[in-house]
C-alpha cells in the first residue's frame, strides 16, 4: 500500500499501473545491469588513481597492500590485472 500511495498508483487504472511498473522494472534492470558491468572496471580505475595519488607512481601496488595491512599483493590484485 505504501508503494502504491507514494507513486500515486492508487489513482491509476489497472492498465496504467501495469504500464508504469513495467517501465519502472525495465529501467531498474538496465541500471542494475549497467552497474554490474561497469562498477568493477570503475573500481579498478579508482584503485590505480588512489595508488598514484598516494605514492606518485602506479606501477607498484605493494605500498597499497602494505598500507591496507596485507603482507604481499593479494590474489585479488592479480585477478584484477587480468581484466
Amino acid at each position: 500500500m505504501w508503494f502504491a500511495t507514494t507513486f500515486g498508483l492508487t489513482v491509476m487504472e489497472t492498465w496504467e499501473q501495469i504500464l508504469f511498473l513495467s517501465v519502472f522494472g525495465i529501467l531498474l534492470s538496465f541500471f542494475l545491469i549497467g552497474a554490474f558491468w561497469y562498477l568493477p572496471i570503475h573500481l579498478l580505475v579508482v584503485e590505480k588513481r588512489a595508488v598514484y595519488y598516494l605514492w606518485g607512481h602506479e606501477d607498484d601496488e605493494r605500498h597499497w597492500w602494505k598500507w591496507l595491512g596485507f603482507k604481499a599483493a593479494g590474489k585479488m590484485s592479480a585477478a584484477f590485472n587480468e581484466l
